[in-house]
């Protein structure tokens, strides 16, 4: 009796079009799956997946000639580390370049027991080296071969361990890198990977101390010779 008087009273009410007043004990609603925690679980979960060498720009190619007049290509330094110093001969460039010499000479850089590597002929995909490995170090010279050779006396960087290149019309410099002013440092990993450059507060051109930039560098390029973080 009590079961068919509340189906009645259910009709009744519907037939009315009046609404049907909630029951005190109702269940709270489940919330929808793309409600906004699902959807920021959704994104945090796709993000882990993205590894950061993805994000990591990958060097512009380019080829110049060296003091002797050969054309050397970036590609030809892939599979180990590499710094490109961008200088045109002034005190700034030349502070850094001396700089960078003393950590050559003093075989404080990364994989000091190590040979020097030659530019190799075209360029391959390659793997990381298993263990710290000497970085070689690319200078490009805002100047013809003459007073690039020039430079490299000055700097008093070893040669064993550098390449200097001439860039006299500027276009790797400046349409490329964008590297002007100077002092600039990048530097790339096996891969080709930009692991750094100093364009922040504390390291920018003509502002920061040699000491800075230098030491940023070669923060930089010992760990380039391992993975990104997943």
């Amino acid at each position: 009796m009590v079961a068919r008087t509340g189906i009645l009273l259910t009709l009744a009410v519907a037939l009315s079009g009046a609404a049907l007043p909630a029951p005190t004990d109702a269940a709270p609603v489940p919330a929808h799956p793309t409600t906004a925690p699902a959807r920021l679980a959704k994104s945090v979960s796709a993000a882990r997946k993205t590894p950061p060498a993805a994000t990591l720009p990958i060097a512009t190619a380019f080829s110049l000639k060296d003091t002797d007049g050969k054309i050397v290509t970036l590609d030809s330094f892939r599979g180990r580390p590499t710094v490109l110093f961008f200088f045109c001969g002034c005190s700034w460039c030349l502070d850094v370049a001396r700089s960078w010499a003393t950590l050559q000479h003093g075989n404080a850089l990364p994989g000091a027991d190590t040979p020097p590597v030659a530019p190799k002929q075209g360029s391959a995909s390659v793997a990381p080296p298993a263990r710290p490995v000497r970085p070689t170090t690319v200078i490009i010279y805002s100047s013809d071969r003459e007073e690039t050779a020039a430079f490299a006396k000055r700097s008093g960087l070893d040669t064993a361990q550098t390449i200097f290149l001439s860039d006299e019309d500027l276009h790797v410099t400046d349409d490329l890198y964008h590297a002007d002013p100077c002092p600039r440092a990048f530097v790339l990993d096996a891969a080709g990977r930009i692991r750094y450059t100093n364009t922040g507060k504390d390291d920018q051109p003509r502002v920061a101390p040699a000491d800075i930039i230098v030491a940023k560098t070669l923060n930089a390029l010992r760990t380039a010779d391992k993975p990104p973080h997943p």
